[in-house]
């Protein structure tokens, strides 16, 4: 069975959007290299 890895963001009163279904409350400039650290995780090889 394959594992599934989930996450959502969830503001502290429990909604994911904002007022008329804004979701721009979820984005934010990211730290240099953190888009490097992210993608090594995301494609690191499967282990047997």
């Amino acid at each position: 069975m394959r594992t599934l890895k989930l996450q959502v963001q969830v503001s502290v009163d429990g909604y994911t959007a904002g007022p008329d279904d804004a979701m721009d409350w979820l984005t934010f400039p990211w730290p240099e290299g953190l888009s490097a650290h992210v993608a090594a995780l995301r494609y690191e090889p499967r282990r047997a």
